[in-house]
């Protein structure tokens, strides 16, 4: 009798212990789902998930690591070409030389549509940190806008 009694305990705890673990198993299933459901609302997203605040930032400005730098170009003589800075003018080439101020991945071209001749212009110094364009590196344009090059910077 003693042993019947034991089986029925053993299946008894056993029964427990399955209960238990179904209902855990539940709620935490739930609790998955609940927090992806809260992932599709922006509002609370943010408050998840800490990379919903780097949405939209670039990497340097989000590091602050922007660094800066200048250089020197050099026409061949004096012209009416511009210098241009991520597609903004800087200025011109009246002075046969012009010293600019660039920041890491600014795009430099040169227009020379206002002089419809052959033209050199030639990087003649840059700052220490300035990796790209190199010191001597020159480009000719012919009437058309040239491209100098991506600033990479060390």
């Amino acid at each position: 009798m003693k042993r019947f009694e034991r089986k029925k305990l053993e299946k008894n705890i056993i029964f427990r212990l399955e209960n238990i673990l179904q209902y855990v198993i539940i709620l935490f299933l739930v609790t998955i789902l609940m927090t992806q459901l809260l992932y599709l609302n922006k509002n609370f997203g943010v408050y998840l998930n800490n990379t919903y605040k780097l949405e939209g930032l670039r990497i340097e400005e989000y590091y602050n690591i922007l660094n800066s730098g200048w250089l020197i170009i050099e026409s061949s003589d004096e012209n009416q070409s511009e210098i241009l800075v991520n597609g903004r003018v800087i200025g011109n080439f009246e002075n046969k030389s012009l010293k600019i101020f660039v920041k890491n991945n600014d795009v430099l071209e040169v227009n020379s549509t206002k002089d419809k001749r052959l033209l050199s212009f030639k990087i003649i110094m840059t700052s220490k940190n300035v990796e790209f364009p190199k010191v001597n590196y020159f480009i000719t344009t012919d009437g058309n806008i040239e491209i100098l090059g991506r600033v990479k910077l060390k």
